[in-house]
């Protein structure tokens, strides 16, 4: 389980597994890019289930 990565989501090692589970924020600035890099980066994950929690920032654009 990671959380809070705040857009610092490809500095991590993510070890490998079955589930990831992401809770909180994935992004700082909000932006729709940003959301999107971070959707490619999950999905180059192994593991073959993935959960996205949403936090308490939402996209303004």
């Amino acid at each position: 389980m990671i959380g809070d990565t705040h857009g610092y989501h490809d500095k991590l090692e993510v070890p490998d597994g079955d589930i990831l589970i992401h809770a909180w924020d994935i992004s700082c600035r909000r932006g729709r890019a940003e959301i999107g890099q971070f959707n490619e980066w999950i999905g180059r994950l192994p593991h073959k289930h993935k959960m996205v929690i949403a936090g308490n920032q939402a996209s303004r654009e």
